[in-house]
This record gives structure tokens, C-alpha cells and sequence, in this order.
């Protein structure tokens, strides 16, 4: 993690040097590697150290009207994530409308991109509407989470996560062979994982670690899937 993120710093320093010599190839190589050197980081804790690399990398890009439109769209889904955990929605809502602005030809990479975008986009309504009560009891879950995170007050948070805790189990089964749908489930246990984590509430933990641990996803497939049971591990 250290090597990263010491490289990110390194890579965001190129990236302006690139900007002033004016030079598009060197920028689209210095923006491509922002992007490789950050996918270990794509995570909650990390937003912050990721989040101003990611944007240099696809303000980059978009000066020079990269034609790497999977690159770009995958850049700015990332820092639409980032300004939506900082509760910037209008930022996140910008974010958004960037990469759905891009036109991704290849079918197979805007079905790859549709993975990420329809929850960010399910998350950024709920979290707009975030006194509303959806009626599914997954998305129910995630409306708990949303008001854990934007409080300062503990014993709401406490109160909002044994919420989506409960809620997240009592969840319908999914479908067998609905692989996205199962990985958003395990991400959504994950991200309860990391909120319980952080306010030292052990028994919910616990849970969330155990349910994460017994999802049934293919975690060599799914990178983001195998570091959260990693971290699953950890808790336990």
C-alpha cells in the first residue's frame, strides 16, 4: 500500500509535468498508469489519497479528447464514488454525468461499466432522497448505511447500521447464476463491514464478516470481492 500510494505522488508529478510540455502521448501514458497504480486503493479508506491522482488522470485525458473512453468513463465512475463517500452529491452527480456522457463501443466494456454505474447511480438517488423508504429491503439496507455515513452522532450510526444489518439479513435470496447482483451484495456487506469496523461495534462486525465470508462469489475472479474477505478475515 505504502509503494502505491508513494507512486501515485510520484505519477500525479508527472502528470503536471506532462501538462506543461504539452504533450498528449506522455499524458495519456502518465494518466493510464494513475489508473493501474490506484485500482488497489479503490477503497473506502483510501478515497482521499486516490481521489486528486484520479482526477489530474482524467482532466488529463479529456484535455487531450483521449479516445480511451473506457479508460475516461471508468475515471470518473471512480471519482464520482470518491465525492459521494464525502457527501458531495452535486460533485458526484458531475462525476456521473461525464462518464455517461462518453460513448464506449466496445459492448463487452459498457457491460463492465453498467456493473459499476447502475449501484452508484441507485446509491446517489437514495442518498437524494434520503428520508424516502424504498421497498426492496436491500435497498432499504443501503438507505441505513447512507444515514450512518452522514452523521457525526454515534448513537445514530450505531442505531442506523443494526438497521441495515438486520435488514441486509432478512434480504430475499438472489437468483443463482446473477453474478453482479451477488457481488453487490457482498460489496454492500463489505462496506457495512467497514463502517461497524470503524465505530469498534464488534458484535455487528462480526456479523457483517461472517455473511461476507459466506457469500458464495467467486473471490479469484472478483478482486474487489477477494480483498474484502481478506479484510473479513481480519475482523474475525
Amino acid at each position: 500500500v505504502a509503494t502505491c500510494i508513494e507512486s501515485l505522488r510520484l505519477l500525479e508529478e508527472a502528470v503536471l509535468s506532462a501538462q506543461r510540455c504539452d504533450d498528449a502521448a506522455l499524458l495519456t501514458e502518465t494518466a493510464v498508469a494513475v489508473h493501474q497504480v490506484a485500482l488497489p486503493l479503490l477503497h473506502p479508506e483510501f478515497s482521499k489519497l486516490v481521489h486528486r491522482p484520479l482526477a489530474l488522470a482524467a482532466a488529463a485525458l479529456e484535455a487531450v479528447d483521449s479516445p480511451l473512453s473506457e479508460l475516461r468513463a471508468q475515471l470518473h465512475a471512480e471519482l464520482a464514488r470518491c465525492e459521494l463517500r464525502s457527501q458531495y452529491l452535486h460533485k458526484a452527480r458531475a462525476q456521473l454525468a461525464k462518464c455517461l456522457a462518453l460513448d464506449v463501443a466496445d459492448e463487452a466494456a459498457q457491460q463492465r461499466l453498467d456493473r459499476v454505474l447502475r449501484p452508484l447511480a441507485e446509491r446517489l438517488t437514495l442518498r437524494a432522497e434520503v428520508w424516502s423508504e424504498p421497498e426492496g429491503l436491500e435497498q432499504r439496507a443501503v438507505l441505513r448505511l447512507e444515514r450512518a455515513l452522514g452523521t457525526v452522532d454515534s448513537k445514530l450510526r450505531k442505531a442506523a447500521l443494526t438497521e441495515a444489518v438486520a435488514l441486509l439479513d432478512e434480504a430475499p435470496l438472489l437468483k443463482e447464476g446473477d453474478a453482479d447482483a451477488s457481488r453487490e451484495r457482498a460489496l454492500l456487506w463489505s462496506e457495512l463491514l467497514g463502517a461497524c469496523w470503524k465505530d469498534r461495534l464488534s458484535a455487528l462486525t462480526r456479523r457483517c464478516a461472517m455473511r461476507l465470508l459466506a457469500w458464495p462469489v467467486d473471490a479469484a475472479s472478483e478482486a474487489r470481492v477477494g480483498r474484502a474477505q481478506a479484510e473479513a478475515h481480519f475482523a474475525l
